[in-house]
């Protein structure tokens, strides 16, 4: 998966991502979560155990809502990370990049 993900503000955007490393994600829950900075404020999450989210063998999908992307336009970072309640792996990382929309600024 790149390290970068562009989305329109205001969009419903489909991130998609394959897990290498483990062999089931079978008990395990994605989580994407994006911040204005590395260790920063977060401006929103998602996670596969809501209808925002998916795993299937071992990918993970998540629908991120016009509501979560109604955040101002600029780059900010995300993670997408796996866990069983014990174990955490980190899949992704990197850039969030919001651009502004024509219909909606």
């Amino acid at each position: 998966m790149s390290n970068q993900i562009k989305v329109y503000r205001k969009n419903t955007e489909e991130i998609t991502c394959t897990v290498n490393g483990l062999s089931s994600l079978s008990g395990y829950t994605g989580y994407l979560t994006v911040k204005d900075e590395a260790g920063g404020t977060e401006q929103f999450s998602i996670n596969t155990g809501t209808s925002d989210g998916s795993i299937t063998n071992l990918t993970i999908t998540f629908k991120v809502s016009p509501a979560n992307n109604d955040i101002v336009a600029g780059t900010y970072y995300y993670d997408i990370v796996v866990s069983d309640g014990t174990d955490n792996y980190t899949v992704s990382q990197g850039k969030y990049v919001v651009l502004e929309s024509v219909k909606y600024s």
